[in-house]
Parts: C-alpha cells; sequence; structure tokens
C-alpha cells in the first residue's frame, strides 16, 4: 500500500490503484419522467446545461451520440451535460415549468439530433451547431461555461441572449 501526499492510501479497497484522473462525468440520459428529478440537480451545479436531444430512430443521433458523450466526459468540463430523448420532451417542459422556473419557454426542436444550451432556470439560450466530430465539441463543451460566466449569465442581471462569443466559437468550429 503506497500512501499519497495527504497521508491516504492509494489503494481501493480491492486492492487496486486508486484513479489520479478525477471522476468520469457521463452525460445524464433522461428518458422519462422519472429521471426529471436527477436532472433538476444537475442543472444547478454549472451555469450552463448542454443538453442533447435525439430519437431512438434517427441515424445522425446515433452518429452524433458517441462524439457528445465522449466530450461532455472531458475533465475540463466546465459545464453540465444531459441527453433528452424526444419522446420526454413534454414531460421535460412540464417539469420546468412546474418545478424550475413557471417563466421558462418550453424548448422546441427544428430537427435531431438538437443541441441546446440552458441555464440554471431551465430557460433556453441557444441552439448550437451539431458537431459530429469529438475534438471540436469538446472544445465547445469546454469553453462555453467560461464564456457564459464571462458574459454574466446566471447573475441577477444577466441578458438573456446567447453570448455573441459563444455562437460565433461553434459557428467557427462548424466551419473547419
Amino acid at each position: 500500500v503506497t500512501i499519497d501526499k495527504k497521508g491516504k492510501s492509494s489503494k481501493t479497497v480491492r486492492g487496486r490503484r486508486a484513479s489520479t484522473a478525477g471522476k468520469v462525468k457521463i452525460p445524464l440520459d433522461v428518458r422519462s419522467k422519472k429521471d426529471l428529478p436527477a436532472f433538476k440537480r444537475l442543472l444547478g451545479k454549472h451555469p450552463l446545461t448542454i443538453i442533447m436531444i435525439y430519437a431512438d430512430w434517427c441515424h445522425h443521433c446515433h452518429t452524433m451520440m458517441p462524439h457528445f458523450k465522449a466530450a461532455a466526459q472531458s475533465p475540463h468540463s466546465t459545464v453540465s451535460t444531459a441527453t433528452l430523448n424526444e419522446s420526454a420532451l413534454n414531460e421535460y417542459n412540464d417539469f420546468i415549468k412546474t418545478n424550475v422556473n413557471r417563466n421558462a419557454k418550453p424548448l422546441s426542436v427544428k430537427g435531431y439530433p438538437s443541441i441546446i444550451a440552458v441555464k440554471k432556470n431551465g430557460e433556453q439560450i441557444a441552439e448550437l451547431v451539431p458537431i459530429r466530430d469529438t475534438p471540436r465539441m469538446t472544445k465547445v463543451i469546454n469553453e462555453a461555461g467560461k464564456l457564459a460566466e464571462e458574459a454574466g449569465i446566471n447573475q441577477p442581471s444577466a441578458p438573456s441572449p446567447m453570448p455573441l462569443s459563444i455562437a460565433s466559437m461553434v459557428e467557427e468550429e462548424s466551419v473547419r
């Protein structure tokens, strides 16, 4: 057994070496009403939550999902991430209205997959361009939270539109 700098054992209960990489952040998958309380807790963790809305029957969603999940697991992520099945979209909208923010407009999507950024109070602030490339999606997820804080999102005097810097960063990334 080895001892780390804080005087704690660096092995797990089973005698294996403990991870030094930190916790793996797996995006919350909201598929039904029972997943919504966990989503409410997730909303409060960071100033911004990025949600990928997908449909089980959508080929593009199946292509996009591994890139989104890999990017969401980045240790440098400054936002919360979740996936939302289209069959739970109406339940999500009702839940946000009744439990988080009665003034929030319902999320609406024009196609699948849709990637939407929402504030802590459940309000949609931007629809991001779906990027089917893990490194570029990781960059967007890693930097979106910092840009949101700089723009004053979730502060009392916060502007409601999406800051141009995030929108332009996503557009630049999708052009490349």
